[in-house]
């Protein structure tokens, strides 16, 4: 069973349903006599008025059946509100819709089925509708009964709704009529006083003292010669039987004199007889006072504005004429006589970039959305350039039907402030990216480095220590692991040089590079990490292929373009290595993975530093420069660096670059020489356990050192009790007191004033090594180490 579709207007269908008020009402002799006549017109044992519902069929009348709602997935009737004619089955066995309906097939049973739709303002809500339990054919005087009993159904509803609609509409009227100041009245045909309404007796000297039977315009009488154009003007309307609009008249309170606005209109019965007339009247004194003073205090704002050499305007719908003051001409640069008095002076004016905007927030203001209409905009000098002007304006009156009337404002140069402003955010936002990027650099640096001072010192290490034959492969794997670590610092001094690479100060090596055999070195190094995300290499770079570019840069390129594609894929997804040619001696070489992709607005922010896209938490690492840095240096190689991504598809990094025939070679690597030296007593403070042990192994090379270590400067100073060191190395952060402040308090132990000290720190920047040196360390060995030089730092200390 296919459940019935859902009407074209459907919201408004059920609107109008409820409007009426009719569901879950008790039984009425109306309805009831039509479902009884719709089962004996059509000769079947059921009939029923239904009316559907958001979710259910509910039957107003109903014979020959004990239910009152069933579900509107079930109803038969919800199908028939679809057609706008009858609608007969005269089968349901025989149709695919109804064939193994649960009505059908269970109680009550039904086999045979027609509905007349039952309309109101045009929608359908319901049904006359007439049910068997056995197959038959409905002749056509039985349809043309129930058609008819259908459109009597609706002729009932309509004129209930229209009864609703007009009780809701009086009850509104009188309503508003208590709660306004205004108040309503009638007259006859005479003229004379027949109705209105009670707010008027409600308020004191809320109107004129109105008696019915009393003509009209008896209370205005008295003083109706202050003013004689509407006094004349109402009468006439009375007299001719024509409406009138806003006419003043005046009456005499308690108080002083009382100014009354009324507007009416002439009424006519149905054969055109003049009935009298319908009006509402309210008490405008204190608005005519307000108009009063602020005519006399227009005058004065204005001279003020001039005064502060603000431009003023000034806007008459009625008078369609804009009036612009001369200073506001001044702005602009013109004389007074040569801009005239039309909107568009203005508009013709407003730099074409501005100009939608300016009439937006206009418009807007005019319909009432907004309390003032305030624009920042260009206009267009008579020079020739344009000036920055601050336009500010309020509609000051409006028609009874909210039309804007009047609308008066300013308007200020303020290109010079504009021009501080810029100039202030510029130097804020230089001064802000610069402190960011060289605390990012900072922590990168020695955030990188510690790790890294493992990674190169263990690998020198095993290297300095694997020359037996039996130990090859051991040595294979320590260059393996050295050369990575070796990259790996080699990136993060590349990030260092980012503030140069930017300004274009960073020295370049071009060479022509074999692609393919770069891409493959790219994709031995990354293959544990693809491996560990089980994510696979599909690599189409052949032979052949040459690019004029920067060995080490383009490395670096490669190697964080093609972790991403791994570290931001999916489990068992892919990453595509494909090149092509792009024209104008050009290579094109594309990284796609099969990850989840990026929208629109990811992709945009793609390029702003620190930006990760909401992964900041996750267990990926990354932060967030490393595209910058790759468009950056690919951009230094005369080339282009693209991002194409679709969500659910994946991400494509598309990397342009000069083609050149090919021409490469290797180069060989040594390993770090050994020396001997004399006896050395050595204290190292190192708080991470693996640095620590490093070193000592690293000084296990070197005959004759006496080396002890510690972890915090209370261990440090526990050490120098009653021994004596040759040399202090001193991490720079440690926990409790720094490297610095630790050096300092060693000196004033007895003997260890003259003692050489060396930093041993994954702070690398210039400026911490100047500071070190400024604290009286005698060197600086950065992470990770350099195992040869420090041995030879040592072996100088010894010789000294």
């Amino acid at each position: 069973m296919n459940p019935p579709a859902l009407p074209d207007n459907e919201a408004e269908r059920v609107r109008l349903l409820h409007e009426l008020r009719i569901l879950d009402t008790g039984d009425e002799p109306a309805f009831d006599a039509i479902a009884r006549l719709a089962a004996v017109h059509t000769g079947c044992p059921i009939g029923a008025l239904s009316l559907v519902d958001t979710d259910r069929e509910w039957f107003k009348a109903i014979v020959g059946l004990a239910v009152r709602e069933a579900p509107r997935r079930n109803a038969f009737c919800a199908h028939a509100i679809l057609s706008p004619g009858l609608t007969v089955v005269e089968d349901t066995h025989a149709d695919r819709r109804f064939a193994d309906h649960p009505l059908v097939l269970g109680e009550p049973f039904i086999r045979f089925y027609a509905a007349a739709p039952v309309h109101v303002d045009a929608q359908p809500i319901g049904t006359v509708c007439c049910v068997a339990h056995e197959p038959r054919t409905l002749a056509e005087p039985a349809r043309q009964g129930l058609r008819d009993l259908a459109e009597l159904t609706s002729h009932l509803l309509q004129t209930r709704l229209r009864e609703r609609r007009s009780r809701l509409q009086e009850a509104r009227v009188r309503a508003a009529s208590r709660s306004a100041n205004d108040w309503l009245w009638e007259t006859d045909a005479r003229g004379r006083l027949s109705w209105f309404t009670d707010n008027l007796r409600l308020q004191e000297e809320a109107g004129p003292r109105l008696v019915l039977g009393e003509p009209w315009l008896r209370p205005y009488e008295p003083i109706a010669v202050l003013r004689p154009n509407d006094w004349a003007r109402c009468q006439d309307a009375f007299t001719r039987r024509e409406p009138f609009s806003q006419v003043l008249t005046d009456w005499e309170s308690a108080r002083g004199v009382k100014t009354v606005s009324s507007s009416g209109h002439p009424v006519f019965d149905s054969a055109g007889r003049f009935m009298g007339f319908r009006g509402a009247s309210r008490d405008v004194t204190q608005e005519l006072q307000v108009k009063q003073s602020l005519a006399s205090s227009e005058e004065r704002w204005k001279f003020a504005l001039e005064g502060a050499s603000q431009g003023v305007w000034d806007w008459d719908a009625r008078k369609k004429g804009l009036f612009y003051s001369d200073a506001w001409k001044a702005i602009v640069g013109h004389a007074g006589h040569e801009i005239g008095s039309g909107v568009k002076e203005w508009l013709r004016r407003i730099h074409p970039e501005d100009l939608a905007l300016a009439k937006a927030k206009l418009f807007a203001h005019l319909r009432g959305k907004t309390p003032l209409y305030v624009a920042e905009h260009r206009m267009r000098h008579k020079s020739g350039h344009h000036v920055w002007v601050l336009n500010s304006g309020k509609v000051v009156r409006r028609s009874t039907s909210g039309q804007a009337l009047r609308m008066v404002g300013t308007l200020m140069d303020v290109t010079a402030q504009r021009e501080a402003e810029a100039a202030l955010r510029d130097k804020h936002a230089a001064e802000m990216a610069s402190q960011a990027k060289t605390k990012f650099l900072s922590r990168m640096s020695h955030e990188m480095r510690t790790p890294l001072n493992a990674v190169i010192g263990f690998s020198q290490l095993l290297l300095s220590r694997s020359g037996e034959p039996d130990r090859r492969e051991v040595r294979d794997y320590a260059d393996h692991v050295l050369q990575a670590g070796e990259h790996l610092l080699a990136l993060t001094n590349n990030v260092l040089d980012l503030q140069r690479l930017e300004e274009g100060a960073v020295r370049l090596e071009p060479a022509e590079l074999s692609l393919d055999k770069l891409v493959a070195e790219v994709l031995d190094q990354l293959d544990a990490m693809a491996a560990e995300r089980e994510v696979e290499f599909d690599n189409h770079v052949d032979a052949g292929f040459g690019v004029l570019a920067d060995e080490a840069r383009l490395r670096q390129v490669l190697l964080g373009v093609g972790s991403n594609a791994v570290k931001y894929n999916r489990s068992g997804g892919v990453v595509r290595w494909s090149v092509d040619e792009a024209g104008g001696a050009r290579l094109r070489l594309s990284i796609e993975d099969t990850g989840p992709g990026l929208g629109p607005n990811q992709v945009e922010r793609l390029f702003q530093p620190f930006e990760r896209l909401g992964r900041e938490t996750s267990a990926i690492e990354g932060t967030g420069l490393g595209l910058i840095i790759a468009r950056s240096l690919v951009v230094a190689m005369n080339g282009t660096l693209e991002v194409r991504s679709r969500e659910g598809i994946g991400t494509r990094v598309v990397i342009e670059l000069p083609a050149v025939q090919i021409a490469c070679a290797d180069a060989p690597v040594e390993a770090p020489q050994t020396a001997a030296c004399a006896t050395l007593r050595m204290l190292y403070v190192e708080d991470n356990r693996i640095n620590a042990i490093l070193f000592e192994e690293a000084l296990r090379l070197r005959d004759g050192v006496e080396l002890r270590l510690a972890e915090d400067g209370a261990e440090a100073l526990f050490q120098v009790r009653g021994w004596r060191p040759d040399v202090l190395v001193l991490d720079a952060h440690l926990p409790g007191m720094d490297g610095f402040e630790l050096l300092d308090v060693l000196r004033r132990e007895p003997g260890l004033s003259d003692v050489p000290a060396f930093m041993c720190s994954a702070d690398a920047m210039p400026d911490d090594m100047q500071r070190a040196a400024d604290a009286g360390f005698a060197g600086y060995w950065a992470k990770p180490i350099n195992i040869a030089k420090i041995l030879n730092d040592l072996d100088q200390l010894a010789r000294g």
